[in-house]
C-alpha cells in the first residue's frame, strides 16, 4: 500500500443499504420509530419534475437523526450473541442518519443508514480492514428490521454496504494522476498493454495515495474533471459478497469538495433520479448512485430466486391429468395452475416494470456512456484485460438477472397456460361424454316410458274389452 505524505484524508462515510417489498412499509416505518423512540424528524413527499422534457421522479423520505447514545445500545443489541466487539469501532463513527427512501412506480424501498466517519481515529494504512470493521454492527442492526438482504447473500452479515472517502492532494499530483490515467485509457480496449515496474499503471498505482480495495474485485479510475477523480472497487471479496460492498473514494485539490460534510445526506434525494431512471445531470460514480446500484442489484437477485421458486412450484404440480381423471382432481389441477398463474403475473408485472425504467441507467452505467467516459480498469498483477471496472461490473450482474428472472417467469407462464389448456380440454371432453351418456340414458327412459304407458293402457283397455265381449255374448 502505498501512502503518499502531501495527500490528506478529509471525508469519509458508509452507508448500510437495505431493501423491502413496498407492502412491508408501514411495518418498518413502527419498528425503526420503536428503535430510536420517535417518529421521523423529516418526512418528505414524492415529486415529479420534467428535465430536459423528461420527466423524473424524487422518492419519498422519511428521517431520523439518532445519538451516538441511542446507535451505541442499538448496536450492542444487534451484537449480542456474535463475536464481533463493538466496543473497537465505536471511535470511528461520528454521526447517523436513518432513512427510509421510497421511490415511486418501484415495488421495494430502501432504508438506509448513513454514517460519517471520524478522520481523527482513521489509520490510513488500514483503511479496508477499517470499513469492514466498522460497517459489521450497523448491519447487523440494519437486519433486525427483517430485509431482503438475508434471504439473498450467503455471507454474514449480509446487509450491503457503500463507502466513501475523500482525498485531498496537491495540484501536481492530480496532473501526475491524470497523465498516468490518460495513459491507460488510451489502452483501455486493447487486449494487451503494458506491465512492469515503469509501466502507466504501475506508475498510476504508486501515485495513488490510499488503497481501500480486495484485491479480487474489480477495480477502475475515473477522470470526472481537472479537480475531481474517483477510484472505485469493492471493500470485501467479490465473490463471497457478490459485489455488494462497493466504494468510492474521490480525489481532488480543491479544498471545498473535499470539505464537504456527510456528502450522502444531500447526494440521497438526487439518487432515485438516476435509478430506477437516467438522470443527465447526475454524477453517475456518486455513492448515493452508488447506493441506488447496489439495492436494485439486491431486490433483483431477490426476485431471480423468487422466480426459481415459481419454478419448482410449477414442477410440482400434479403430473398431467388424462381423460379418466375424476373430475374432482380436474377441478384440483385447474385451481393450483390458476393460482400459481396469478403470482407468476404479478411478478412478470414487477420485473416488467423494473426493467422499463431501469434499462438505459443500467446501459449507461455498464457502457460507461456519461460525462467522464468509461470506467479506467485497472488491474495490478496481470497482463490481461479485464473488461469491467467496478461500477459496470454492478450493472451487468443486475441486468443479467432482471433479464433471467423475466426468462424464467415467461418459461413457467408458457407451462401454466398449457397446463390449464389441457385441464380445460379434458373437462370438455368429459362434459361431452357426460352428455352424450346423458342422451343415451334420456333415450332409454323415454323408450321404458313409452313401454310403460303403452303397458298402461292395455291394463285399462283389455277389461272394458272382455266386459263388452263379454254383453254381448249375453
Amino acid at each position: 500500500m502505498t501512502h503518499v505524505p502531501e495527500a490528506a484524508l478529509k471525508g469519509g462515510g458508509l452507508l448500510i443499504v437495505e431493501i423491502f417489498d413496498s407492502s412491508e412499509k408501514e411495518a418498518v416505518v413502527a419498528r425503526v420509530a420503536k428503535a430510536f423512540g420517535a417518529a421521523p424528524e423529516e418526512n418528505s413527499e414524492p415529486s415529479e419534475e420534467v428535465v430536459f422534457g423528461r420527466s423524473f421522479a424524487t422518492p419519498s423520505r422519511l428521517t431520523w437523526n439518532p445519538t451516538t447514545d441511542q446507535m451505541t445500545l442499538r448496536f450492542r443489541d444487534a451484537t449480542r450473541n456474535t463475536d464481533i466487539r463493538i466496543d473497537d469501532s465505536l471511535s470511528y463513527y461520528q454521526t447517523f442518519q436513518l432513512s427510509i427512501i421510497d421511490a415511486p412506480f418501484t415495488p421495494y424501498f430502501l432504508v438506509v443508514l448513513q454514517i460519517s466517519l471520524n478522520m481523527l481515529h482513521i489509520n490510513t494504512t488500514k483503511l479496508n480492514e477499517i470499513l469492514r470493521t466498522a460497517s459489521l454492527a450497523p448491519r447487523l442492526f440494519i437486519e433486525t428490521l427483517g430485509g431482503l438482504s438475508a434471504l439473498v447473500s450467503t455471507m454474514e452479515p449480509h446487509a450491503p454496504f457503500v463507502s466513501w472517502l475523500t482525498v485531498r492532494v496537491g495540484s501536481d499530483h492530480l496532473k501526475r494522476l491524470a497523465t498516468h490515467a490518460s495513459s491507460l485509457k488510451l489502452h483501455q480496449h486493447a487486449s494487451m498493454i503494458e506491465t512492469g515496474p515503469d509501466s502507466s499503471l504501475d506508475r498510476l498505482l504508486k501515485e495513488i495515495p490510499f488503497r481501500v480495495d480486495d484485491p479480487t474485485a474489480p477495480l477502475s479510475y475515473l477522470l470526472q474533471t481537472d479537480y475531481l477523480h474517483a477510484m472505485l472497487g469493492q471493500v470485501e471479496n467479490a465473490v463471497l459478497s457478490g459485489l455488494r460492498s462497493p466504494f468510492v473514494v474521490f480525489l481532488t485539490d480543491n479544498e471545498t469538495i473535499s470539505s464537504l460534510p456527510l456528502r450522502g445526506t444531500p447526494g440521497m434525494r438526487l439518487a432515485a433520479q438516476v435509478l430506477p431512471q437516467a438522470s443527465p445531470f447526475v454524477p453517475m460514480f456518486a455513492e448515493p448512485n452508488l447506493v441506488a446500484s447496489v439495492g436494485l442489484c439486491l431486490w433483483a437477485n431477490q426476485r431471480m430466486l423468487s422466480a426459481q421458486r415459481l419454478d419448482k412450484e410449477a414442477l410440482a404440480l400434479d403430473t398431467l391429468p388424462s381423460t379418466e381423471t375424476k373430475s374432482s382432481e380436474l377441478i384440483k389441477a385447474l385451481s393450483q395452475a390458476s393460482v400459481l398463474g396469478m403470482k407468476v403475473a404479478v411478478a412478470l408485472k414487477e420485473i416488467g416494470n423494473i426493467d422499463r425504467r431501469t434499462s438505459e441507467a443500467l446501459g449507461n452505467l455498464r457502457t460507461g456512456n456519461y460525462a467522464s467516459g468509461p470506467e479506467i480498469i485497472l488491474f495490478p498483477g496481470t497482463a490481461s484485460v479485464r473488461e469491467e471496472g467496478a461500477v459496470s461490473s454492478l450493472s451487468r450482474v443486475t441486468q443479467e438477472n432482471i433479464a433471467l428472472t423475466k426468462s424464467t417467469l415467461l418459461d413457467v407462464e408458457r407451462e401454466i397456460s398449457s397446463l390449464q389448456r389441457h385441464v380445460s380440454d379434458l373437462a370438455a371432453i368429459q362434459s361431452t361424454r357426460a352428455s352424450l351418456k346423458l342422451g343415451r340414458d334420456v333415450r332409454l327412459l323415454t323408450y321404458v316410458l313409452v313401454s310403460l304407458t303403452a303397458l298402461l293402457v292395455l291394463i285399462d283397455v283389455v277389461p272394458r274389452v272382455i266386459s263388452w265381449i263379454g254383453s254381448m255374448l249375453k
